[in-house]
């Protein structure tokens, strides 16, 4: 069972200097580049491994600047899955970054409408 909080903005906001406005711009950041992954993670399996594991780092970042730590770890598995043993990389790893990503953006949505 993941107990790793989907969202920590208070963690986040530490890292920030409690700078709202800058944690802000990185939430519209995330939220726009989770779309441009999610649709590279779809097709990931034509990807080279290099490609792929670009995309999943980078969006790694981007999850812990904004406090998303449970999309961070989870990013960070599949990551090093990737890294080691590019071919065992599964459907089953990818939809759980995915699932993920849906509940952080479920999240957000709640407090960015």
């Amino acid at each position: 069972m993941n107990t790793t909080l989907t969202l920590d903005k208070k963690s986040a906001l530490k890292r920030l200097m409690n700078n709202e406005n800058l944690y802000d711009k990185l939430v519209i950041l995330f939220s726009e580049q989770v779309e441009d992954i999610r649709r590279t993670l779809q097709n990931y399996r034509d990807m080279d491994t290099d490609s792929l594991r670009f995309a999943l780092h980078t969006l790694k970042g981007s999850a812990g600047e904004i406090g998303a730590e449970a999309l961070r770890v989870e990013l960070a598995r599949v990551e090093t899955i990737v890294k080691m043993t590019p071919d065992s990389i599964s459907d089953k790893d990818i939809h759980a970054v995915e699932h993920e990503i849906s509940l952080l953006m479920g999240e957000l949505a709640l407090h960015y409408r």
